[in-house]
C-alpha cells in the first residue's frame, strides 16, 4: 500500500487534490491510503509513514520549503511533489529535492503524470 500525504493550509485545496489523487490511483490500479495535514508541524510529526508527498509552499508557521529542508535533513525518502500556485519559488524547490512542481489550479492529467512518475521510480511501480 502507498502512503500519499497531502499538506495545505486550506481544506478545500486538499479536499479537490484528494478526490484527484483518489482517482488517478484508481485508474493505476495502485492501493493507497492519503493523509492530510493543515500545517507542515503536523505533517513532520507523521513524515516517516509516507511514500509521496504533495506539499504547498505559502503556509503560516513552516512553509513548504522550510518543512523540506526538515524532512531533508531527517535523510526522509519520501518524493516530494510540490503543489502550489508560487511559480516564482520554482528554483527553491530544487534545495528540498522536490521531484515534481505542479500548479493549482491543479489539471488531472499534471496530478497523475507526477503520481506515475514517482510511483516507477520510488516503488518501481506503474500501471497505466
Amino acid at each position: 500500500m502507498i502512503k500519499i500525504g497531502i499538506c495545505d493550509d486550506e481544506k478545500i485545496v486538499i479536499r479537490v487534490l484528494k478526490k484527484i489523487i483518489q482517482k488517478c490511483m484508481e485508474e493505476m490500479e495502485v492501493e493507497n491510503k492519503i493523509i492530510t495535514f493543515d500545517s507542515g508541524k503536523g505533517l513532520l510529526k507523521a513524515i516517516k509513514e509516507l511514500d509521496i508527498l504533495f506539499l504547498d509552499i505559502n503556509m503560516p508557521q513552516l512553509d513548504g520549503i522550510e518543512v523540506g529542508k526538515k524532512i531533508c535533513e531527517q535523510g526522509i525518502g519520501c518524493k516530494i511533489i510540490i503543489a502550489s500556485c508560487m511559480v516564482e519559488r520554482f528554483k527553491e524547490t530544487f534545495k528540498i529535492n522536490a521531484f515534481h512542481f505542479v500548479t493549482k489550479p491543479f489539471k488531472e492529467e499534471e496530478i497523475k503524470e507526477s503520481l506515475g512518475a514517482a510511483l516507477k521510480t520510488r516503488i518501481g511501480l506503474q500501471k497505466n
